[in-house]
């Protein structure tokens, strides 16, 4: 069984997908967030910014679903900036740790490229 999770408290979804899907009662699965504030609709600037606009959104969608930050097991940060690697640059890691200090979880980085010759 499956529950699609939605809230306005983040961006609606830009795509045919939903915002979270919550799997057999115990797994939720949150789909990748912008940096945009959904009250405005803007998004923001700097990596800083975005992180933490990103992860207001992660968190919005967690407590719509019944969960918190400190029930993350695993995240994903994707990158589009070859010299930089999401989960390794400090303001994310500060900012990371803002929702996640509580419990250590599995975090990913996959480096966004487009194609060959662009």
């Amino acid at each position: 069984m499956k529950r699609i999770i939605s809230t306005s408290a983040a961006p609606a979804a830009v795509g045919p997908y939903s915002q979270g899907v919550e799997a057999s009662g115990a797994t939720l699965y949150v789909s990748g967030q912008l940096p945009i504030d959904p009250a405005d609709g803007i998004g923001h600037r700097t990596v800083e910014q975005q992180t933490e606009q990103a992860l207001r959104n992660v968190e919005a969608i967690l407590r719509e679903a019944g969960y918190s930050l400190s029930d993350v097991v695993k995240s994903v940060a994707s990158d589009d900036n070859e010299g930089a690697v999401a989960w390794d640059i400090p303001v994310v890691k500060a900012l990371g740790g803002v929702g996640f200090r509580e419990v250590l979880h599995r975090r990913v980085t996959v480096y966004a490229v487009g194609p060959a010759g662009s």
